[in-house]
């Protein structure tokens, strides 16, 4: 028992192993809120040394990011509504087991309804790719088909947002995305039908249906998304008295510090509803791994990473990934999770079919991830990487940063690391192949690395244990505070391009992007200082060089 005490008073918030009295064989036990308590994983297993716990180094001063995350969760405590949620419950033994504590459901509402309020009334949008989700879903409830035929009047029909079968028109981007926006033009038809409004039709021709049929649903998937990966942070966290602070620190970071905020929820691309898909297929993974209703976890991690992979194709990769993984590690859920990805695969492969004569979508032909171009290469990664306007490293700095402190924190800690090389090695071919091997590694008319997006729920993940560490570290860590810096560094960014719409306009102005994409070298020219220049030399934010004052 005097080791057990010696380990305790070394390892403050690490695993350890000790064997439980109810079963035989080690079981993974962390310690609880005080640090000679030792409890499993399995709830109501604990052990009390009866020696004194050894004094642990108090850090002199909090970091700010441990102080805002304080302040956050005391204001969640601070709500009348408390009293009805499991947020503000006094902690017992399951609660003080990061794996057995319930979900802080009051404090991830707020999260959400936060950041969807953020995202709603941020002026800039970036329609885009996703413009054809809003007609799609108002045929889908007026007519019960994916064909846009009844609004070929639209000046934009017939562009690149559009494909054609059979002589009917159809928006080029996987359908499975228009889900999303579906409920939003079945409230327009409810409406008109009580004399509200002229329906979903009418507001598709409107000057203002994009900020109904594409901002409103691209601003509540992501911040599920985002709201998950908090999720999936209270669930890693290994420290109790860090628990909540490090999921409001990761919810928040996903949703303000990356491309969540400038560029998923600016309308209905289909970054935003993926990431949702496979947040759920991580927190699935992470159920499965611990062991938590296994069964069910199993069918969650498969039926979401089946429907992220059909929302965009590149998930292919994340989510063959997590397939290996389980037949490696977890193969009694490998079958469960298989059954569930084929049955969320059956219908969409059946309506593809009827649609388009064809089991894949338009957008998954082969013969566009081909088109890669003859400097995209390592010229490619590289821009990805480290160019001025769309280099990782000057948008999502905090991002990768704490993916990579934090997969190392796990290695040396031993924890989950199955899970987490399979993400990291997975997400490596993810990101070398939308470097290498699509039609344009800058992304097109986007804000910063577009691409680098659908990887945020992976860095989040993998961050989990940076994080963690940062809310309980002091000025004596500077790791934990060079983490802080870029977190607020990349709000900065993020915030101009949602906010500020000539950070929107750099596409065009002075010269287009997709032609001359020397510009994203430029430092001269850097996008991510783009909005704040024009704003200190005089501009209304939502004004631009590309003409008119107006909220898109």
């Amino acid at each position: 028992m005097r080791a057990l005490v010696t380990s305790c008073a070394r390892l403050q918030s690490n695993s350890l192993e000790v064997p439980r009295a109810e079963a035989p064989g080690p079981h993974l036990c962390v310690l609880g809120k005080n640090p000679c308590r030792v409890l499993c994983t399995q709830c109501g297993c604990a052990v009390e040394p009866t020696a004194e716990p050894a004094a642990f180094p108090v850090p002199l001063t909090l970091s700010v990011a441990n102080f805002l995350a304080s302040a956050g969760a005391a204001l969640v405590e601070a709500s009348p509504l408390v009293g009805f949620s499991d947020v503000g419950a006094q902690s017992s033994e399951a609660d003080s087991d990061p794996y057995c504590a319930p979900a802080p459901r009051l404090l991830l509402a707020l999260i959400f309804v936060l950041l969807a309020a953020i995202y709603h009334l941020s002026p800039v949008a970036l329609y885009g790719d996703g413009r054809g989700a809003g007609p799609t879903a108002a045929s889908i409830v007026l007519e019960g088909d994916l064909d846009i035929d009844e609004f070929s009047d639209l000046v934009w029909i017939g562009g690149y947002q559009t494909t054609y079968v059979d002589g009917h028109a159809y928006d080029l981007y996987p359908w499975t995305r228009t889900i999303f926006a579906v409920p939003v033009a079945a409230a327009l038809s409810l409406l008109e039908e009580f004399g509200v409004g002229d329906g979903p039709a009418a507001a598709v021709r409107s000057d203002t249906w994009e900020p109904i049929l594409l901002l409103v649903p691209g601003a509540l998937t992501t911040a599920g998304a985002a709201t998950l990966a908090g999720l999936l942070a209270w669930r890693q966290a290994h420290d109790p008295d860090r628990r909540r602070r490090t999921a409001i620190l990761v919810a928040l970071g996903a949703g303000l510090a990356t491309g969540y905020w400038s560029t998923a929820s600016r309308g209905m691309w289909q970054h935003g509803p993926a990431c949702l898909w496979f947040s759920a297929a991580l927190l699935g993974a992470w159920g499965v791994e611990r062991g938590r209703r296994r069964s069910l976890s199993a069918v969650l991690l498969g039926a979401s990473a089946s429907a992220a992979a059909f929302t965009r194709p590149p998930f292919l990769f994340l989510g063959a990934g997590l397939a290996l993984w389980l037949l490696l590690a977890h193969r009694d859920a490998f079958l469960a999770a298989a059954a569930a990805a084929v049955a969320v695969a059956t219908p969409i492969l059946v309506v593809n079919v009827a649609t388009y004569g064809t089991l894949m979508m338009p957008y998954y032909d082969a013969a566009r991830a081909s088109k890669a171009r003859p400097d995209s290469l390592l010229y490619g990664i590289a821009g990805t990487l480290v160019s001025p306007s769309r280099g990782g490293m000057f948008f999502m700095p905090a991002a990768l940063m704490g993916a990579t402190w934090g997969f190392v924190i796990a290695v040396r800690q031993r924890r989950e690391l199955g899970l987490r090389a399979t993400l990291g090695v997975s997400g490596l071919v993810f990101f070398f192949f939308m470097a290498t091997n699509t039609e344009g590694w800058w992304a097109g008319h986007s804000y910063g690395p577009r691409f680098l997006v659908d990887l945020v729920p992976v860095m989040m993940f993998l961050g989990v244990p940076a994080f963690e560490k940062a809310v309980g570290g002091g000025i004596r860590q500077p790791a934990a505070m060079a983490l802080l810096i870029l977190a607020v560094w990349s709000i900065f960014v993020h915030s101009q391009g949602a906010v500020i719409r000539q950070s929107s306009c750099w596409n065009s102005v002075p010269s287009d992007i997709d032609v001359n994409r020397s510009r994203a070298w430029d430092p001269g020219q850097a996008q991510f200082l783009a909005g704040a220049r024009w704003v200190m030399s005089g501009h209304s934010p939502l004004s631009d060089a590309c003409g008119g004052i107006r909220r898109v």
